[in-house]
């Protein structure tokens, strides 16, 4: 070890000594709130459209696709690279019976001078999670798609990974 780095060490924590938590669930078996889920497919199969119905069902406190009821509505956070929310996502959130009170789109990053630019995943991760202190009923977040949130190479494991960490 080099002299900058002799006082750093890796902690270890025996699995004996973890208190064991039961997953929270948000629709039971399915998701699971406070943490990362992916829906993975081809472009064009739907992807989209069934997280804008888990958003539908969210926000109205309605029925999973498996008949089990949400019991007590939510907020969901949604930002989209690809889908406008006046023309796409809005007709498509309405659709599915949401409540358009408690979807908030992630729209622009305001600068210290009071100007406003585009919203960067990238970079403006620690802004959004400031945000989404302020929400304490938020239940569901969707990313779309979730590589345009990360920086770097997302053909790259570890750097999809890392990027990752901040939505984590």
């Amino acid at each position: 070890l080099d002299a900058a780095r002799a006082t750093d060490a890796v902690t270890l924590k025996r699995a004996s000594d973890v208190t064991v938590r039961p997953i929270d669930w948000l629709w039971d078996g399915y998701l699971p709130r406070g943490m990362l889920t992916l829906l993975a497919g081809l472009p064009g199969c739907g992807k989209s459209t069934l997280s804008l119905g888990f958003a539908g069902t969210v926000t109205s406190a309605g029925r999973w696709p498996d008949g089990t009821p949400m019991r007590t509505p939510g907020s969901v956070l949604i930002w989209s690279s690809e889908d406008a929310s006046d023309t796409v996502l809005t007709p498509r959130l309405m659709a599915c019976g949401a409540d358009l009170s408690r979807v908030h789109f992630v729209d622009k990053c305001r600068n210290a001078d009071g100007t406003l630019r585009p919203f960067d995943p990238s970079t403006d991760m620690p802004l959004l999670q400031h945000q989404v202190e302020t929400m304490p009923d938020l239940s569901l977040m969707i990313l779309d798609p979730v590589l345009s949130a990360v920086g770097g190479d997302s053909h790259k494991a570890a750097e999809t990974r890392r990027g990752l960490q901040a939505v984590v």
